[in-house]
Protein backbone atom coordinates (compact mmCIF):
# COMPACT_ATOMS: atom_id res chain seq x y z
CA UNK A 1 0.00 0.00 0.00
CA UNK A 2 1.41 2.79 -1.57
CA UNK A 3 1.41 6.07 0.87
CA UNK A 4 -1.77 4.58 2.80
CA UNK A 5 -1.28 2.71 6.38
CA UNK A 6 -4.72 1.18 7.88
CA UNK A 7 -5.49 -0.24 11.00
CA UNK A 8 -5.41 -0.42 14.59
CA UNK A 9 -1.01 -0.69 14.07
CA UNK A 10 -1.24 2.71 13.11
CA UNK A 11 -1.31 3.62 17.24
CA UNK A 12 -3.71 6.77 16.96
CA UNK A 13 -3.39 8.48 20.23
CA UNK A 14 -6.37 10.41 22.02
CA UNK A 15 -6.57 13.97 20.43
CA UNK A 16 -4.16 13.34 18.47
CA UNK A 17 -6.14 14.85 15.77
CA UNK A 18 -6.97 17.60 17.63
CA UNK A 19 -10.48 16.27 17.25
CA UNK A 20 -11.57 18.08 13.99
CA UNK A 21 -13.85 15.79 11.79
CA UNK A 22 -15.27 16.67 8.90
CA UNK A 23 -18.01 15.08 6.29
CA UNK A 24 -18.50 16.20 2.80
CA UNK A 25 -21.28 14.14 0.57
CA UNK A 26 -22.49 14.66 -3.49
CA UNK A 27 -24.39 12.97 -6.14
CA UNK A 28 -21.91 11.34 -8.88
CA UNK A 29 -23.16 11.26 -12.93
CA UNK A 30 -23.58 7.78 -14.05
CA UNK A 31 -20.24 6.81 -15.47
CA UNK A 32 -19.33 6.09 -19.34
CA UNK A 33 -18.29 2.31 -19.83
CA UNK A 34 -14.57 2.71 -19.65
CA UNK A 35 -12.82 0.32 -17.29
CA UNK A 36 -12.08 1.07 -14.06
CA UNK A 37 -14.47 4.05 -13.24
CA UNK A 38 -13.68 6.53 -10.63
CA UNK A 39 -16.86 7.76 -8.86
CA UNK A 40 -15.43 10.26 -6.19
CA UNK A 41 -12.13 11.01 -4.74
CA UNK A 42 -11.57 12.43 -1.56
CA UNK A 43 -8.64 14.99 -2.64
CA UNK A 44 -6.12 16.24 -0.31
CA UNK A 45 -4.44 18.84 -1.73
CA UNK A 46 -2.55 20.52 0.87
CA UNK A 47 1.82 19.93 0.80
CA UNK A 48 2.15 19.31 4.25
CA UNK A 49 -1.10 18.18 5.89
CA UNK A 50 -2.29 14.37 5.87
CA UNK A 51 -5.86 13.18 6.57
CA UNK A 52 -7.34 10.26 8.60
CA UNK A 53 -10.41 9.00 6.71
CA UNK A 54 -12.83 7.21 9.08
CA UNK A 55 -15.53 6.00 6.58
CA UNK A 56 -16.81 5.84 3.19
CA UNK A 57 -20.59 5.59 1.83
CA UNK A 58 -21.89 4.82 -1.30
CA UNK A 59 -25.57 5.01 -2.30
CA UNK A 60 -26.67 3.74 -5.98
CA UNK A 61 -29.86 6.29 -7.16
CA UNK A 62 -29.82 3.88 -10.30
CA UNK A 63 -29.98 0.11 -11.35
CA UNK A 64 -26.40 -1.66 -11.20
CA UNK A 65 -24.58 -2.74 -14.07
CA UNK A 66 -25.80 -5.93 -15.38
CA UNK A 67 -22.07 -7.32 -15.69
CA UNK A 68 -20.49 -10.25 -14.02
CA UNK A 69 -19.73 -8.84 -10.27
CA UNK A 70 -19.94 -5.32 -9.13
CA UNK A 71 -16.78 -4.53 -7.05
CA UNK A 72 -16.89 -0.60 -5.71
CA UNK A 73 -13.19 -0.62 -4.16
CA UNK A 74 -11.07 2.07 -2.42
CA UNK A 75 -7.92 2.90 -3.80
CA UNK A 76 -5.31 5.45 -2.76
CA UNK A 77 -5.34 8.33 -5.84
CA UNK A 78 -1.35 10.02 -6.67
CA UNK A 79 -3.03 12.15 -9.43
CA UNK A 80 -5.95 13.91 -9.43
CA UNK A 81 -7.64 13.25 -13.02
CA UNK A 82 -10.15 15.97 -13.91
CA UNK A 83 -13.43 15.12 -12.65
CA UNK A 84 -16.76 16.32 -13.80
CA UNK A 85 -17.76 18.32 -10.73
CA UNK A 86 -16.34 19.09 -7.53
CA UNK A 87 -17.57 19.93 -3.48
CA UNK A 88 -15.61 22.18 -1.76
CA UNK A 89 -15.93 21.33 2.01
CA UNK A 90 -16.18 24.65 4.08
CA UNK A 91 -17.36 25.37 7.98
CA UNK A 92 -20.50 23.64 7.10
CA UNK A 93 -18.84 20.70 6.62
CA UNK A 94 -17.18 20.68 10.19
CA UNK A 95 -18.85 18.09 12.11
CA UNK A 96 -17.36 19.54 15.95
CA UNK A 97 -19.80 22.44 14.88
CA UNK A 98 -17.23 25.32 14.92
CA UNK A 99 -17.16 26.34 11.58
CA UNK A 100 -13.87 26.06 10.55
CA UNK A 101 -13.26 25.02 6.92
CA UNK A 102 -10.82 21.50 6.80
CA UNK A 103 -7.15 22.96 7.03
CA UNK A 104 -6.11 20.73 4.67
CA UNK A 105 -8.15 22.38 2.23
CA UNK A 106 -9.38 18.70 1.52
CA UNK A 107 -11.56 18.79 -2.27
CA UNK A 108 -14.78 16.06 -3.21
CA UNK A 109 -14.37 15.33 -6.80
CA UNK A 110 -17.27 13.20 -8.55
CA UNK A 111 -18.00 11.20 -11.71
CA UNK A 112 -18.40 11.56 -14.45
CA UNK A 113 -14.40 12.03 -14.95
CA UNK A 114 -13.16 13.04 -18.17
CA UNK A 115 -9.87 11.77 -17.39
CA UNK A 116 -9.51 9.35 -14.38
CA UNK A 117 -7.33 9.63 -11.60
CA UNK A 118 -3.76 7.70 -11.10
CA UNK A 119 -4.61 4.76 -9.43
CA UNK A 120 -1.89 3.14 -6.39
CA UNK A 121 -1.99 -0.46 -6.52
CA UNK A 122 -3.29 -2.63 -4.78
CA UNK A 123 -6.93 -1.82 -3.67
CA UNK A 124 -7.64 -1.41 0.01
CA UNK A 125 -11.09 -2.38 0.50
CA UNK A 126 -13.75 -3.30 -1.78
CA UNK A 127 -16.59 -6.05 -1.69
CA UNK A 128 -17.25 -8.00 -4.82
CA UNK A 129 -20.94 -9.41 -5.54
CA UNK A 130 -22.73 -11.00 -8.57
CA UNK A 131 -24.48 -8.86 -10.85
CA UNK A 132 -27.68 -10.86 -10.86
CA UNK A 133 -27.45 -10.90 -6.85
CA UNK A 134 -27.90 -7.35 -6.40
CA UNK A 135 -29.09 -5.73 -9.81
CA UNK A 136 -32.14 -3.68 -9.72
CA UNK A 137 -33.64 0.02 -9.68
CA UNK A 138 -31.60 1.45 -6.84
CA UNK A 139 -31.59 1.70 -3.13
CA UNK A 140 -28.15 -0.09 -2.47
CA UNK A 141 -25.42 0.62 -0.54
CA UNK A 142 -22.16 0.16 1.00
CA UNK A 143 -20.05 1.37 3.88
CA UNK A 144 -16.46 0.99 4.73
CA UNK A 145 -15.60 1.87 8.23
CA UNK A 146 -12.30 2.77 9.27
CA UNK A 147 -11.84 2.51 12.79
CA UNK A 148 -7.98 2.75 12.41
CA UNK A 149 -8.33 5.34 9.25
CA UNK A 150 -6.41 5.46 6.11
CA UNK A 151 -3.90 7.78 5.90
CA UNK A 152 -4.21 9.94 3.07
CA UNK A 153 -0.70 11.68 1.93
CA UNK A 154 -0.66 15.59 0.61
CA UNK A 155 -0.95 15.35 -2.88
CA UNK A 156 -2.78 12.43 -2.76
CA UNK A 157 -6.26 11.33 -2.35
CA UNK A 158 -8.75 8.47 -1.68
CA UNK A 159 -10.79 7.22 -4.88
CA UNK A 160 -13.99 5.26 -4.70
CA UNK A 161 -13.35 3.01 -7.75
CA UNK A 162 -16.57 1.17 -9.87
CA UNK A 163 -14.38 -1.70 -10.56
CA UNK A 164 -16.85 -4.32 -12.45
CA UNK A 165 -13.96 -6.16 -14.26
CA UNK A 166 -15.33 -5.28 -17.69
CA UNK A 167 -16.71 -2.12 -19.30
CA UNK A 168 -19.89 -1.34 -18.29
CA UNK A 169 -21.76 2.38 -17.37
CA UNK A 170 -22.34 2.97 -13.34
CA UNK A 171 -25.52 4.33 -11.98
CA UNK A 172 -25.71 8.00 -10.49
CA UNK A 173 -24.40 7.46 -6.85
CA UNK A 174 -24.36 9.09 -3.68
CA UNK A 175 -20.90 9.23 -1.70
CA UNK A 176 -20.22 10.44 1.74
CA UNK A 177 -16.58 10.83 3.27
CA UNK A 178 -16.10 11.53 6.71
CA UNK A 179 -12.32 12.66 7.56
CA UNK A 180 -10.42 13.62 10.92
CA UNK A 181 -7.29 16.50 10.43
CA UNK A 182 -5.07 17.56 13.46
Amino acid sequence: MVGVTQGPELGIEPGELGGAAYSVRGFTAATDTSYPNALATLWNPSSDKRICVVEVWLFLAGALPQTTRNNPRLVLATARGTAGSTITPDGDNDLGGEGAAPPSGALLDLAAYSAEPTLASPPLWGVTFGGSSVTGSGGHGWTWAAPGGVWVPPGQGLCLLADDGAAAAWPTSEVVFEWLEG
